[in-house]
């Protein structure tokens, strides 16, 4: 086994003598054993040759089974009742399966052995093309506590063989939840599925639900002005528009988040704003850039994104003079919500809404 796993491969001889060595019920006389199991759990043979040296001009081919996959099938065969012991091979690969970053399902069943070893859910073994069992039959227990169930379709020919693992607890199918807080959709009952949620919940709560920010308080005590945000920015500015643009992509369903990245955005015509309120956390965030269309430009809004908490509570309203003062007559672009639509009518502007303004005079204060 340690040969097989240094090599990576085995070739049905050596397939052969390792089954026959471990039970002898395993030797099938006339029966290509290792072509037959390796066809009954779906396990693939490949083409393959000894590295050939420098001077060779031609190779011989010949099948083999990869190491995990012979792993997988000595597992299977364990569950079946067979004095099969896939200890050695899986101990000797499971450090190089443990620093791949993809596997296959071989490979995440040696992985995952140890932790499921006589306790995993029933093999179910079924006849090509056979009719659907009528009859169950349960039978004594393997030499390992397995149960093995038979089924038997109308004729009385056996169709299907079931195997029980003698530790197998069955659990709660987990169910899917949608959190009220983040909106992540998650499995509760699946320990990864929770634990991804928690590192969602935690990352989305800073700016669906934020609190006083640190950084922002520190360099408004320094005299900095930490409100609007280019492309000279600090990162900790830029993380932050790109988290809420982020939470504007999502909310609105759109194909891809109008922020560079969370380490900066390149446009040097690009100016973001934080809108925050009177415990200095932001709150919310929008961005304004040019556009241009042969020899015409002007100013545009691009997006905007406030927490729903924050909502409603005048933070746009506020700065809305300010922001004409700064972009002069700027486009609201479309799609328009209606609640934007609502807000542009109440302040008079339902021009800017969805259109192209010809060129205007620079921004004050750019």
């Amino acid at each position: 086994m340690r040969q097989i796993a240094v090599q990576g491969w085995a070739s049905r001889s050596t397939i052969e003598d390792l089954l026959l060595a471990m039970d002898r019920r395993l030797d099938l006389c006339c029966v290509d054993a290792p072509k037959m199991f390796t066809a009954m759990f779906d396990l693939p043979w490949r083409n393959v040759t000894y590295r050939p040296s420098r001077l060779a001009v031609d190779t011989a081919l010949h099948q083999a089974l990869s190491a995990a996959d012979l792993a997988q099938l000595l597992i299977h065969l364990e569950a079946c009742g067979f004095m099969v012991d896939p200890s050695p091979l899986v101990d000797a690969l499971i450090s190089g399966v443990r620093t791949l970053p993809v596997l296959d399902t071989s490979q995440l069943s040696v992985l995952w052995f140890e932790r499921w070893r006589h306790k995993g859910t029933a093999l179910t073994i079924r006849v090509v093309g056979g009719a659907a069992p009528t009859k169950l039959e349960w039978h004594a227990k393997t030499s390992k506590g397995y149960r093995v169930q038979t089924g038997y379709c109308a004729q009385g020919n056996l169709v299907q063989l079931e195997v029980h693992a003698p530790k197998h607890r069955r659990r709660q199918e987990p169910v899917e939840t949608c959190c009220p807080d983040c909106g992540w959709t998650w499995f509760r009952g699946d320990p990864e599925s929770s634990a991804i949620h928690r590192r969602q919940h935690k990352a989305r709560m800073l700016y669906l639900d934020p609190r006083p920010h640190a950084r922002l308080m520190k360099a408004q005590e320094q005299g900095l002005d930490t409100s609007w945000v280019t492309t000279t920015s600090p990162p900790w500015q830029h993380r932050e528009m790109y988290d809420r643009a982020l939470a504007f992509k999502r909310e609105l369903h759109y194909s891809f988040v109008q922020w560079g990245s969370p380490s900066g955005d390149d446009d040097p015509d690009v100016h973001g704003f934080f809108f925050v309120d009177e415990r200095q956390a932001i709150v919310g965030s929008c961005a304004f850039r040019i556009r241009r269309n042969d020899a015409m430009q002007w100013w545009a809004l691009q997006w905007i994104w406030i927490s729903p908490k924050h909502r409603r509570s005048g933070h746009l309203s506020r700065h809305w003079d300010s922001f004409k003062q700064r972009f002069g007559h700027f486009e609201v672009e479309p799609p328009v919500s209606d609640a934007m639509t609502a807000f542009l009518a109440k302040h008079g502007d339902s021009r800017f809404a969805g259109h192209l303004f010809n060129a205007l005079s620079p921004p004050v204060g750019a």
